[in-house]
């Protein structure tokens, strides 16, 4: 178990130790980008069949390893939760197209993969770390090497207990937390297919047409948000990823535009919006 940016008591410490193999302590915050990318590492040095960063705040169903251990007989890749609870088997050949938006490749608990499939490709995620999205890195690199994955898609009940909090944050907790996840999504693509100039465009388009209406809702420059001293204003990732998509194609520019000048989050529900979203997207 790794702890970070948490005050533990003597008496914490002892408890924890005595149930895990190995307490890693930070007093100091480290932050969870690079906690996370942390385990990555961890596990190269242990092979075993599975590699799963399960945050304490998502309790396990009592199901959960029988699912799992039955979802990984069939040569997958990926264990990964679907939002709309599909279980199914399906071969990905990105995880930033349009097709994947209900996989919960970002979301740390939600991803369980192979060790033996996967292991070689860990080593990317501390690499992009500082957007918060190594784990996608990780992901893409591997089927950049093989042109696809294998993924077992799974239902959260399958996993997770009702009690659990995956998935359940207040709209204000999701707008900070994923602010530069949600604009690390360019970034990454930018810098995984840099030498590969018409796929980066293709993906970067297909990103934008899912995900356009949601740049006010997460600009950190419209919300004015204040975020606490010692952490790097990640107005910086906005800004770049902006400047990635006005340079992509007149579509990628035309979208952003809309999408950082009009709070269509306030529309989210109305028809008319929603008939716009969809042709937007097709």
């Amino acid at each position: 178990m790794s702890v970070n940016g948490h005050q533990l008591t003597t008496e914490e410490k002892i408890l924890i130790s005595n149930n895990v193999d190995e307490l890693i302590y930070y007093e100091t915050g480290i932050g969870g980008d690079v906690n996370i990318s942390s385990a990555f590492i961890y596990s190269l040095r242990y092979p075993s069949k599975y590699f799963w960063i399960l945050s304490t705040n998502d309790a396990l169903s009592e199901v959960a390893l029988k699912n799992l251990d039955t979802a990984l007989e069939s040569n997958t890749d990926l264990v990964v939760i679907d939002e709309g609870g599909q279980v199914a088997l399906k071969e990905i050949t990105s995880i930033f197209q349009a097709d994947c938006q209900s996989l919960q490749f970002g979301l740390i608990s939600a991803v369980v993969y192979s060790w033996e499939s996967m292991h070689s490709f860990f080593s990317v995620a501390p690499k992009l770390n500082w957007t918060g999205w190594g784990q996608l890195a990780a992901i893409e690199s591997k089927i950049m090497a093989s042109k696809k994955i294998v993924v077992r898609t799974l239902s959260k009940e399958m996993l997770f207990s009702t009690e659990s909090n995956l998935f359940v944050k207040s709209r204000e907790r999701v707008q900070m937390d994923y602010m530069h996840s949600f604009f690390g999504m360019p970034l990454l693509i930018n810098s995984l297919y840099y030498s590969m100039e018409n796929q980066k465009k293709t993906l970067i388009d297909s990103w934008i047409k899912t995900s356009w209406y949601k740049i006010y809702f997460y600009s950190f420059r419209k919300n004015k948000k204040i975020f606490a001293k010692g952490d790097v204003d990640p107005g910086w990732i906005e800004e770049l990823a902006k400047s990635i998509l006005r340079s992509n194609s007149v579509r990628s520019r035309t979208l952003s535009y809309l999408g950082s000048r009009f709070n269509f989050d306030l529309l989210k529900d109305k028809g008319w919006a929603i008939k716009i979203r969809k042709k937007i997207e097709n």
